[in-house]
């Protein structure tokens, strides 16, 4: 029987109330924890839940029992407090610890057993205010991600543009940076997240270098799917559309009274329809309208300064395809090992039936862990042909 392993490590940030709280704390059991991961949200959080009659490791051994221990409560320095670093490993003895999150405490609650909320470095960008700045029609995503990265003080964060393209003027206003993340994902439909200390954004979503592969097997003596919430479909049985947009800068044939061009912002949108092999475009008009969506899945594509409704669709339609396949849609929760992130790729297996066998992109990993043991509900977003 594998026996569970947790370590919790939390470095306390000074502040200035509390200039001196400079320990590293080390706890190597807790009751529970839950913590999501995704692409999909901009933030990947949790909760750590520890109980009071506990041990913990700094200078040297302490009891979390007494009234002397401030649990980032007022009065004297607390122990825990919003703003400080946790990591969080977990995995079975005898095997090594992977490490499901790296982050900082976003809430302390009140109350026994102690329970704290987490959030990885989107916490920092939440709190990091940007200075105004315009950025040209030359400029791209990557000069806003190192904009940002420069931004933030005292962490060390580096950048990843997954998109190297130019989307036109684009003005920072007095606003948070994960704010303005929010407001790229929300016009131009960059997905962005953390992966440890690099910030990520763009259309395109996995990154080739993280990938591992692990298998699953779904029946039979050797299954280590615990429960499955997949479903299998055949692509002919699920009518798929996108909307697909972009948005370009034209010359309007005006010029300023400087001399300079006058330009305007053109929004080219259209429908993809893909059922049954056949494709089908509508030309949405500039009211952006767009018809609801009956049955079947809709999704949202954006590609930048694109001028033709005829490639805005052809791309449209190519990534469209990733989603048209026979096989598994859901998810599924198996043990804590093997450990599985975000963007890897799991092979599932069927011994009763092997026809449904096949390889899946992971869009999202819900850990929960305690106790009760491991676990990992993987969601899966596309099978790899």
């Amino acid at each position: 029987m594998f026996r569970v392993q947790n370590n919790i490590t939390i470095e306390q940030v000074p502040n200035d109330a509390y200039p001196s709280r400079r320990y590293t704390i080390y706890i190597d059991f807790l009751t529970a924890y839950d913590y999501s991961s995704s692409w999909a949200e901009q933030v990947s959080n949790g909760s750590i839940t520890i109980p009071k009659n506990l041990y913990y490791r700094s200078y040297a051994l302490n009891p979390l029992t007494g009234t002397l221990i401030n649990i980032g409560g007022f009065g004297s320095s607390p122990l825990i407090m919003r703003g400080d670093k946790v990591t969080l490993k977990a995995g079975y003895v005898g095997y090594n610890l992977d490490t499901i999150m790296e982050g900082w405490v976003s809430k302390v609650h009140s109350g026994i057993p102690m329970q704290f909320d987490m959030e990885d470095n989107m916490f920092i960008l939440k709190q990091t205010v940007l200075k105004p700045k315009v950025f040209t029609k030359t400029q791209t995503l990557e000069d806003v991600l190192k904009y940002i990265c420069d931004s933030v003080k005292e962490t060390s964060l580096t950048y990843l543009a997954n998109s190297s393209t130019t989307f036109g003027d684009f003005k920072v206003n007095d606003e948070t940076a994960a704010a303005l993340l929010d407001r790229l994902n929300k016009t131009y439909g960059f997905n962005t997240y953390f992966r440890g200390n690099e910030l990520r954004s763009g259309i395109n979503i996995y990154v080739e270098q993280d990938i591992n592969y692990n298998t699953f097997i779904m029946n039979g003596a050797k299954a280590n799917v615990i429960e499955s919430n997949l479903e299998y479909f055949r692509k002919d049985d699920i009518p798929l559309s996108a909307k697909v947009y972009s948005v370009n800068t034209k010359e309007t044939g005006e010029s300023t009274k400087d001399g300079k061009a006058k330009t305007k912002k053109e929004r080219l949108t259209v429908l993809c329809s893909y059922f049954k092999g056949e494709e089908k475009t509508t030309i949405i008009g500039s009211d952006g309208y767009t018809p609801e969506n009956q049955e079947g899945e809709r999704r949202t594509f954006f590609y930048p300064n694109i001028t033709s409704t005829t490639e805005l669709a052809r791309l449209g339609f190519e990534q469209l395809k990733k989603y048209y396949y026979d096989g598994f849609k859901g998810s599924f929760t198996t043990f804590g090992y093997p450990f599985v992130k975000h963007g890897d790729e799991v092979i599932l297996k069927n011994p009763k039936l092997p026809e449904q066998d096949g390889k899946y992109k992971v869009k999202r990993v819900n850990y929960n862990g305690g106790t009760d043991g491991l676990r990992q509900e993987i969601e899966i977003d596309y099978r790899i042909p």
